[in-house]
């Protein structure tokens, strides 16, 4: 009877541990606004000292590592702006300012999943903008 009894003992257990919903990562993921989580990303370029900004707030000089919200998939969350832009802005003559846009699903357009690093060549002309001045249209 006792053994009986202490295989349901042990199967209870055993269930009740093996029901936990807490996610051991879940604990270290930072949440943010309107259901986001913040993904690091890291900021270089091929000279040091680039000024860096993103959605036209200054956030530091290359290498840095910026935060970013997004959804729990990984992609950009749309905060009211078609495009998350990150810009570059030299620091010498005859280097380039460099912008990336990437998309954030506004008008179901799809969005862009966030990248763990972005590098800006500021000896290269920036090939983001067409004619015009304009970001490209996805």
């Amino acid at each position: 009877m006792s053994t009986i009894r202490l295989g349901v003992i042990g199967g209870v257990v055993a269930s009740l541990l093996g029901c936990s919903t807490t996610d051991p990562g879940e604990a270290s993921i930072e949440r943010g606004p309107q259901g986001t989580i913040a993904y690091k990303v890291l900021i270089e370029s091929n000279e040091p000292g680039v000024r860096i900004e993103a959605n036209k707030e200054y956030v530091g000089t290359t290498p840095l590592e910026l935060k970013i919200f997004g959804d729990r998939d990984g992609t950009f969350h749309n905060f009211g702006s078609p495009h998350y832009v990150i810009r570059a802005i030299p620091v010498k003559p005859g280097q380039h300012a460099h912008s990336k846009f990437f998309r954030t699903g506004e008008a179901f357009t799809g969005e862009d999943l966030i990248p763990k690093r972005v590098f800006f060549d500021m000896s290269q002309p920036d090939k983001t903008f067409v004619e015009g001045g304009k970001a490209p249209r996805w």
